[in-house]
């Protein structure tokens, strides 16, 4: 039996041709490497998420999570004034606005 042409795509299909742009997600908060953990810390306080960037100018370097403050911030004593760079995890896999949702998923 042939599907109509103006059928609605499946989910899979539309998971695996739409970019992930169509999603119109705000740009997530950044710092520089030089950046203190106070400043990583205010930064995702400030824009509400979960996660903040580290970047060298463009160039991404790492990211800082809350996961990274359970696990390396709680019940430890901090030095808010460190470098964020510190507790971030390096090189972070990452996608770009052109990639499919499949890969993001």
């Amino acid at each position: 039996m042939n599907q109509p042409t103006d059928a609605i795509p499946s989910v899979e299909e539309t998971l695996r041709h739409e970019k992930i742009n169509l999603l119109r997600l705000p740009a997530p908060p950044t710092v520089q490497k030089s950046a203190r953990l106070r400043e990583g810390l205010q930064r995702m306080k400030e824009h509400r998420s979960g996660t903040v960037l580290i970047c060298d100018g463009d160039r991404l370097l790492g990211i800082f999570t809350e996961r990274d403050v359970l696990m390396k911030l709680l019940d430890r004593q901090v030095d808010l004034d460190g470098p964020v760079t510190t507790f971030m995890t390096a090189n972070p896999r990452h996608l770009g606005p052109d990639d499919n949702l499949k890969d993001a998923i």
